[in-house]
């Protein structure tokens, strides 16, 4: 999800780019752009927030709830460049918490614990 969020955001702006780099151009309907973007990121926290019934911890899903809140704010509400920026970079942070939380927890199901000490 957090993939094709930033793929149909800044891939898009990057293709569009490059069309008019070699004097092509690209007609973008910005509702459908702005609700694909909206959706990818919405399904990355709906991801992330379901580990949290493996791992038990809420932190995650919390944290991937307030990177799609920018995300959303600035698609629909007010468009900051730095503010979506922030969100997908926090909505990334909660992914990649969710990732090392998940690894613990089926380490410990596996009995692949490492003992300390």
């Amino acid at each position: 999800g957090l993939v094709l969020a930033l793929l149909s955001c800044y891939g898009v702006v990057a293709a569009a780019a490059l069309l008019a780099t070699l004097g092509g151009g690209l007609a973008l309907n910005t509702t459908v752009w702005a609700g694909a973007i909206a959706g990818f990121s919405v399904l990355a926290a709906a991801c992330i927030t379901a580990g949290a019934l493996r791992h038990r911890s809420p932190g995650p899903g919390a944290l991937a709830l307030l990177g799609v809140a920018a995300i959303l704010y600035t698609m629909f509400v007010s468009y900051h460049a730095l503010l979506e920026l922030a969100g997908f970079v926090v909505l990334g942070g909660a992914a990649a918490w969710d990732y090392l939380l998940r690894r613990r927890w089926q380490m410990r199901v596996l009995g692949l614990e490492q003992s300390r000490g």
